[in-house]
């Protein structure tokens, strides 16, 4: 049974989204830079001496969401090449270093983008300020490593982190999945997709869905962009919501380049705490299921 003062909860549950809704905005923001096109800083000094005009940035492109990869940005605003042979990325907020070993030059005005995976978060540190260890050889035969401080244009890092460690604060209260069976209502446009969002409390303290929020590709079907579910689920017990889906567009080119419509962003409130967003991803044979079905209600035959 969904807890009294669901109003209330609805209210205060927006107001607390409006935050969350402004991280997000700026991690779709960052999703959808082209690599090349991002902004690039100005050239930073090194504490090492090396090649002048070298920067770096640090951005998560939109193919690399899915992956949980991020991009150690090398930009040469100098007039010589730079080749650069490994990279090392150390943040407090990251429980170790993303590191990339490989052989890349970077011609003059130019930049290059160097795939890491992301490191697990360190949910106990709160400092900004990581460091970027270059190893490099110089057009004048020289060589070494430069230590940079890259900027974050888009608060990549710390969005991810703060991502993560809300994450692992829900599961520590409650296990929320989606249920991997998928059923479907009615035909062609008419036909409507079931999601389930379990929750089973492992905890001492209710745990509430306040909302699920729609994506790219996917939305309720009464038209709106959110299910604004504001459901609870006591301690030892499991919850079942059923999500009715539609697809959110027909454009093919939607489902050929998908990336993050089938990534469901959940606002979740346990206890009488702040609310934190998560992320429910639908397995591979789900996101298949999904792209077959908006086939079908698109009239693709």
């Amino acid at each position: 049974m969904d807890r009294g003062g669901a109003g209330r909860r609805t209210s205060r549950a927006r107001r607390l989204a409006a935050g969350v809704a402004t991280t997000v905005a700026a991690a779709l923001l960052s999703a959808c830079t082209p690599g090349p096109a991002s902004p690039t800083p100005a050239a930073s000094s090194g504490t090492a001496a090396g090649p002048a005009g070298v920067s770096v940035v640090v951005v998560q492109n939109r193919t690399d969401l899915a992956g949980r990869r991020m991009q150690i940005r090398v930009a040469n605003d100098g007039s010589d090449p730079v080749t650069v042979t490994a990279a090392r990325y150390t943040d407090p907020r990251f429980a170790q270093a993303a590191e990339w070993a490989g052989d890349t030059t970077v011609p003059a005005g130019t930049a290059r983008d160097l795939p890491v995976p992301i490191p697990p978060a360190d949910c106990g540190g709160t400092a900004a300020g990581g460091i970027v260890e270059l190893t490099y050889a110089a057009a004048d035969g020289g060589s070494g490593v430069l230590e940079i401080e890259p900027t974050d244009p888009f608060d990549m890092v710390a969005t991810v982190t703060a991502a993560e460690c809300a994450t692992a604060a829900v599961q520590e209260a409650a296990a929320i999945t989606l249920v991997d069976e998928l059923r479907f209502e009615g035909s062609g446009s008419a036909e409507v997709a079931i999601l389930t969002v379990r929750v089973a409390v492992r905890g001492s303290e209710p745990v509430t869905i306040d909302e699920v929020q729609g994506t790219v590709l996917l939305q309720p079907d009464d038209g709106t962009i959110t299910w604004p579910i504001a459901g609870t689920t006591e301690p030892g017990t499991t919850r079942d919501f059923p999500l009715r889906v539609v697809a959110s567009r027909c454009d093919p080119h939607v489902v050929a380049e998908d990336k993050v419509g089938t990534l469901l962003p959940v606002l979740v409130t346990v206890g009488d705490g702040e609310q934190a967003q998560i992320i429910l991803a639908a397995s591979t044979e789900q996101r298949a299921q999904f792209y077959d079905y908006v086939g079908r209600s698109c009239g693709w035959g």
